[in-house]
């Protein structure tokens, strides 16, 4: 089958009425040539040393940065850590004693029992607490002793609704 021929057999035989004249594209390829401008060369540039040299600073950049990875890899993973040798640190830490490590819980992180009764530790009355923080109380709340346990206290709900009836 001759290229014509799938041609026609893809398009249905149907005639669009254009015709390329003969021998069209032998002159098109022939004359097209002396048509164009002629190619200049670009101009030739001359390399500065630190472009001669950089492919071979970044490929020496890319090894050491590799060595470096391999190192604090080799580092990190010690072959010899088990139960009968830990590491300094956790031997360090399991030493401690538990009252250090309240000190580093955040008070916020203090349930408000805690932080009552870490507030009735540290001040024996609410005069104290007030000079320590520079604040006023009112005399209802200046006469109530701190220094009772939980269950002597007043409830919460009865201490709220003496605040609500105030205001």
């Amino acid at each position: 089958m001759t290229p014509e021929e799938h041609i026609d057999k893809i398009t249905g035989s149907r005639k669009t009425g254009f015709k390329v004249p003969e021998g069209y594209f032998e002159q098109f390829y022939a004359s097209m040539p002396s048509k164009l401008p002629k190619r200049q060369e670009p101009p030739k540039v001359e390399m500065t040393t630190w472009q001669r040299i950089k492919p071979y600073v970044y490929l020496a950049a890319m090894f050491a940065g590799i060595w470096c990875m391999m190192k604090m890899f080799h580092m990190m993973s010690h072959d010899d850590i088990s139960l009968d040798n830990p590491p300094t640190e956790v031997v360090a830490a399991l030493n401690e004693s538990p009252e250090s490590f309240e000190e580093i819980v955040p008070e916020y992180a203090m349930s408000d029992f805690e932080l009552e009764d870490s507030v009735s530790q540290q001040y024996e009355s609410f005069d104290e607490l007030s000079e320590d923080l520079g604040l006023e109380l009112e005399p209802e709340y200046a006469a109530i002793d701190v220094t009772k346990t939980s269950k002597e206290k007043p409830h919460h709900r009865e201490v709220a609704q003496a605040v609500r009836k105030k205001q």
